[in-house]
């Protein structure tokens, strides 16, 4: 993630999981509007502790990423104190799961999205 936000971007930038099937256009565009009315930052959270959507205002603070336990269920909880050690405003307006496990695979083929 910290790589992927190293560089400095005109505007505002969504990064997403690819392996999260309930996510949809519209918490996309949820995700884009917390930004566009002026937060810092957006997350959509997963169950499992981390996080499936981050979106930024701006690229210039990669240093959020910095102490994340990446693969742990303590990276969003670790993330939101990063964000209020940097007085980010941010939004989190849905939470989602993803498929990590064997379990979460289960839980997806009794979805019908596969």
């Amino acid at each position: 993630m910290q790589y992927a936000l190293a560089c400095s971007l005109p505007r505002p930038v969504l990064l997403i999981g690819t392996d999260c099937p309930g996510m949809t256009a519209g918490h996309l565009r949820a995700a884009a509007r917390s930004l566009i009315e002026g937060k810092d930052a957006v997350i959509l959270p997963a169950e499992d502790g981390g996080y499936v959507l981050i979106g930024l205002r701006s690229a210039a603070h990669a240093s959020l990423f910095d102490g994340v336990p990446w693969g742990t269920s303590q990276v969003m909880e670790a993330t939101r104190q990063r964000l209020r050690q940097l007085r980010y405003a941010w939004a989190e307006p849905a939470m989602l799961w993803d498929v990590d496990t064997p379990a979460d695979l289960a839980r997806l083929s009794g979805t019908g999205l596969i």
